[in-house]
């Protein structure tokens, strides 16, 4: 991979201990937005799945789907 020019004149400066660092710190920069999508949409899932399982609702529920059909 090619880095930019300030990036790779950086790297050369810094010893090789913070290098391994620094690129796992732009690493995670990158990955977490992909991470928290998917814990999100797991949460999501395991929440409509909750929801199907359970054939009796509380009035809390029942009042907060009430809602959300009345806010569409």
């Amino acid at each position: 991979m090619k880095l930019p020019g300030f990036a790779a004149s950086l790297m050369q400066k810094l010893p090789p201990v913070q290098v391994i660092l620094f690129s796992a710190f732009i690493g995670s920069l990158l990955a977490s937005p992909i991470i928290k999508s998917r814990r999100s949409s797991k949460a999501e899932k395991a929440k409509t799945q909750n929801k199907s399982n359970n054939s009796v609702m509380t009035i809390e529920e029942l009042n907060e789907r009430i809602r959300e059909h009345e806010r569409k």
